[in-house]
């Protein structure tokens, strides 16, 4: 590991013995020093879900340099040449050290594609949250047909209410209704700065792509995009690991979705929406997955992309700057990374003995 940590200040959202809060790191280091269960969130390398591991240990350490990262729709601090990763040409995942990050880079962030009722069973610690495997429906690969269906009690509560319900009487769509509802507000910072990061990151669980914009010291403004434009630029996953198919993407030009990735070359990132539908009509196509090489390592890694909970964040600027103070580093149960920041970014994390 190289030296550094979490910059004190840095929001995470978190579960305090069992209790849902956003908290600051060193107040999190606090909370373990008096036998307080803590947990954050991580990410699955397995499936790319994002899920609550508990915190084993927290250390401080020195640092005398920072590194301020902005994004579109966020920006985050690390003390230290600490670690953050990113997503690579082929779509792996990967960590550099904060002075490798460049304007460009792709940071690691998460919208999870959840219910109302699976965000409840997601953030109650009582409840067990098992892993979703999708599985994909081949039609005829175009953009109305081809559908991602996960094994989850979601699957078989709508199924429940299919049939001769009428969609007033649809439950699902009732628990989200007022969320849907929800219009882009201001939150005074000053006033409560974590109200505002935890209200940024709960919707990002409930499945609505949310950007935390500061306006000077005072002011933020939490924005919360719901259908459109806004709402694909806000789940795009890096184009460079699907281009990097394009043996496979030339024989499958009569996609739709693939037409449109082929024809937009100067395009960084495609909405998860189109890209489900591109890996959808490449596995269709009887591709071996087992298969080695390359090609076949880019389209899995495109295939956890866009059917996991992970979106990226394209960088827009990094900045060095002097730091006082102390560093906090997270050491975890299980999990890659911790994520962190006001608008949750993948940063490093250690395991106990690593």
């Amino acid at each position: 590991m190289v030296g550094g940590g979490l910059a004190a200040g840095t929001p995470l959202l978190s579960r305090v013995e069992g209790v849902l809060s956003a908290v600051y790191v060193e107040d999190l280091c606090r909370y373990l020093e008096f036998g307080v269960r803590v947990e954050v969130l991580s990410l699955n390398p397995e499936d790319y879900m994002v899920k609550f591991v508990d915190v084993k240990a927290c250390e401080s350490v020195e640092a005398s340099t920072s590194f301020d990262v902005g994004f579109r729709g966020g920006s985050f601090k690390v003390a230290g040449d600490y670690g953050v990763y990113v997503v690579n040409n082929i779509g792996r995942i990967v960590l550099r050290n904060a002075s490798r990050i460049s304007p460009g880079s792709f940071l690691v962030s998460f919208i999870r594609m959840r219910s109302g009722d699976d965000m409840d069973r997601f953030l109650d610690p009582r409840i067990t949250y098992s892993n979703i495997v999708p599985s994909i429906t081949c039609w005829s690969h175009e953009w109305y047909d081809i559908v991602s269906r996960f094994q989850s009690p979601l699957l078989k509560f709508m199924e429940a209410w299919s049939g001769e319900r009428s969609k007033a009487e649809d439950p699902f769509k009732a628990k989200l209704s007022r969320v849907k509802k929800r219009r882009s507000k201001s939150v005074k910072c000053y006033e409560n700065h974590l109200q505002a990061y935890q209200d940024a990151w709960t919707n990002r669980i409930l499945g609505f792509p949310t950007s935390l914009v500061k306006s000077g010291s005072k002011l933020c403004t939490t924005i919360y995009y719901k259908e459109g434009r806004g709402r694909d630029l806000m789940e795009g996953i890096p184009t460079a690991p699907l281009r990097s198919l394009k043996a496979l993407l030339k024989g499958s030009r009569q996609s739709a979705a693939v037409k449109y990735l082929m024809i937009h070359k100067n395009l960084h990132t495609v909405s998860k929406r189109i890209a489900k539908l591109i890996v959808s009509h490449l596995l269709c196509g009887g591709l071996t997955i087992g298969s080695e090489g390359p090609v076949i390592e880019a389209l899995k890694n495109s295939t956890l992309l866009a059917f996991g909970d992970l979106t990226v964040a394209r960088v827009a600027k990094v900045e060095s700057a002097p730091y006082k103070g102390l560093a906090y580093r997270i050491k975890l149960g299980e999990g890659m990374g911790v994520f962190a920041g006001g608008i949750p970014v993948l940063l490093e994390s250690n395991r106990p003995g690593t």
